[in-house]
């Protein structure tokens, strides 16, 4: 953690203004891995360097020369693709050097992420290989096929077509395989899906089988009690008997784990094979130590209506239903994939315009998932710099224009890093006896007066991300003015406090009741009607 690597103080010749300035913004913990030797975070930062927005030549200054990792760009959608793109022409220029790390990539991606570099593939039929390595630059370029470190791996498949969509079904039906010994999973597409299967094993699971639930609406400090909890499944874990682990894509990335079987919900070919690496990982372990799983086995949802048609509603409107669609086709009537091999072509073969003779629904699909890639570009473009040009200053565009930085909201003004519905950050507050406190904190908090940097940090970690379109209004409208513990905390600045009472927030103007619970996380009820 950077949090005591780059101590600031503000130095004044009077009096230090009561809104401290601009500048020790700079030394958040969000921005200080710009400025740093080192940092780690996510790509939100980064991607600011290549937006119309105030100060980014400070960030480009601050990448420029360094050795820029990003991981998983087979994850970035469109908009985030586009900003990444224009980034790598800029990080070019600059003398950055980029590792680009992905297993899954599409050849399209591929080839675009390279070319935005400012580098064309001398011979792009050598990229056909997997595992692969390019590395490129002016002096040259060099492809290497290292050996994939389980080869001729072997996953058997199977698809649940007709698996019944209530909870509670699946439930009895994930518990009615669950052998003596193993430890499984079950990745859904949406935390409230999540939320609910969880609770239906919770109630019918025997005292002898470990529950986890895991997913993006936990506070940052129940997440790393939970992330440590699953480190019994990472290489050298001391794995638990049975054990049964609910979560969403927050299983998909940057985790180590290994389960013993893995249901998931039908997502893009990518990302399937992304939660497939989390099955049977660690080659070291052996059939014993597998129990009643000596061999790989992934069950796909992938709810099918009686003429044979997906139902993309039941699961959830995560992914564009043509990606959906394309890797359904190809699921069907397969026993198995064997890893690597079928890697390259399984994700090419979803990531391919459709043929003219290829069904209707496909060509409907595909129009509109076109589409709205095209939208995305569009809005991604309209916030972008222009590419680098020695001839052409670009301060020119941000004369006329300049975007907001705000990581919430979602209006046209804002330097978005990435669509989505508008989104805040909460810290869940109740009032005991007079005193507000934060959930989670034995410390009553001053309201009327700024916190010091250690309570801002250990509120910081108290904090919940949530989003919706008409969720985040509402709380806004209901919260009002904020305190001046969050309007004069630096740290703090966008944090809002969602004050609960019994762990509970009605907002009856939109049928929507939030509780905070100590097993599920947030859990954001939708009243019917």
């Amino acid at each position: 953690m950077l949090e005591d690597s780059l101590v600031t103080q503000e130095t004044s010749n009077g009096p230090a203004d009561s809104s401290q300035p601009a500048s020790l913004e700079w030394f958040a913990p969000r921005k200080r891995a710009l400025l740093a030797p080192f940092g780690v975070g996510t790509i939100d930062q980064a991607e600011l360097g290549a937006l119309n927005v105030s100060h980014n030549a400070l960030r480009l200054f601050g990448l420029a020369g360094k050795t820029i990792i990003l991981d998983e760009v087979h994850a970035y959608d469109t908009y985030v693709s586009s900003i990444v793109e224009r980034l790598l022409s800029w990080l070019s220029e600059l003398g950055t050097s980029v590792i680009l790390l992905s297993a899954t990539l599409p050849a399209q991606r591929r080839k675009a992420l390279i070319q935005a570099y400012g580098i064309q593939p001398e011979d792009p039929d050598q990229l056909t290989g997997y595992p692969c390595l390019w590395v490129g630059s002016a002096a040259g370029q060099y492809v290497d096929h290292p050996p994939a470190a389980q080869p001729e791996r072997l996953m058997r498949l199977e698809c649940l077509s007709d698996l019944d969509p209530d909870p509670q079904q699946q439930a009895q039906w994930l518990l009615s395989r669950l052998e003596p010994k193993g430890c499984v999973c079950w990745i859904v597409n949406t935390v409230d899906r999540a939320q609910k299967l969880f609770q239906a094993v919770d109630r019918l699971a025997p005292p002898d089988v470990q529950r986890l639930l895991i997913h993006s609406r936990y506070s940052v400090q129940q997440r790393e009690v939970l992330e440590t909890w699953l480190n019994a499944l990472g290489p050298s874990g001391k794995r638990p008997e049975r054990a049964i682990v609910i979560g969403t894509q927050v299983l998909e990335q940057s985790l180590d784990l290994d389960f013993d079987w893995m249901v998931t919900d039908l997502a893009p070919i990518d990302l399937l094979l992304q939660r497939a690496g989390r099955l049977h990982r660690h080659h070291h372990r052996t059939p014993e130590d597998r129990g009643g799983y000596p061999q790989a086995l992934l069950s796909i949802y992938c709810p099918m209506d009686q003429a044979g048609s997906l139902q993309s509603d039941k699961l959830g409107y995560i992914y564009p239903e043509y990606l959906l669609l394309r890797t359904a086709a190809i699921l069907q009537g397969r026993s198995q994939f064997v890893l690597p091999e079928d890697t390259r072509f399984l994700i090419d073969y979803v990531y391919t315009h459709p043929d003219p003779d290829d069904p209707a629904d496909w060509q409907s699909a595909w129009q509109k998932f076109d589409r709205s890639c095209s939208t995305d570009r569009g809005e991604a473009e309209n916030r972008l710099l222009p590419y680098p040009d020695p001839r052409d200053p670009c301060t020119r565009p941000m004369a006329s224009l300049t975007f907001e930085e705000d990581e919430d909201r979602a209006g046209w003004i804002v330097a978005r890093t990435r669509l989505g519905p508008e989104s805040m950050t909460v810290i869940p507050l109740e009032v005991r006896d007079g005193e507000t406190y934060c959930i989670g904190l034995d410390q009553p908090l001053r309201l009327d007066q700024p916190a010091d940097t250690d309570l801002q940090l250990r509120l910081l970690r108290h904090t919940i991300k949530v989003s919706g379109d008409r969720l985040v209004p509402a709380l806004r409208e209901d919260i009002g003015r904020r305190q001046v513990i969050f309007e004069q905390s630096r740290l703090l600045r966008n944090v809002w406090p969602l004050l609960l009472v019994n762990r509970k927030k009605d907002l009856p103007g939109i049928d929507t009741l939030l509780e905070l619970d100590d097993r599920l996380g947030l859990v954001i009820h939708r009243k019917k009607g």
